[in-house]
């Protein structure tokens, strides 16, 4: 079962990704984590459904090629490949400072290890851009 907060978000990005994933061979794990993801928010952990997305956008890196052993080189070798453009850097750089905001945001909300969880928003928000990432991605296109 997926929550539906956004019909339009769900129809646009959380369908059409989960179809694509399900049958695109090599993609396994990033079906896994994208579908984590959307587990961690329908059981009220948002912290993990955005640790979650991140790890889905790395297998999907992967998944698509790149080389790297965290967000940020895959990000650089996705634009070596030609899978992201000098265009997109906005983009990733967003991706990327969201993934450290919620970090620090936990860190400096919480008790030491009891955090303050993130808002359902915040990883609404992560995991559709993550979702609609790796529809681009997956489409193996170049965007130079």
């Amino acid at each position: 079962m997926i929550e539906k907060n956004s019909l339009e978000l769900h129809t646009e990005v959380v369908a059409p990704t989960l179809r694509l994933l399900g049958g695109k061979n090599g993609w396994d794990s990033v079906e896994t984590a994208y579908q984590d993801a959307l587990a961690e928010l329908h059981g009220g952990s948002p912290s993990d459904a955005i640790t979650d997305a991140g790890a889905a956008l790395q297998e999907a890196l992967e998944a698509a090629g790149c080389t790297g052993n965290a967000l940020g080189p895959l990000i650089t070798d996705a634009k070596k490949r030609g899978l992201l453009g000098n265009h997109d850097s906005r983009m990733t750089h967003a991706i990327e400072d969201l993934m450290h905001w919620m970090s620090s945001d936990r860190s400096t909300m919480g008790d030491a290890h009891h955090a303050t969880d993130a808002k359902p928003e915040d990883a609404w928000l992560t995991v559709h851009v993550v979702g609609a990432l790796i529809i681009r991605l997956a489409a193996s296109t170049s965007r130079q």
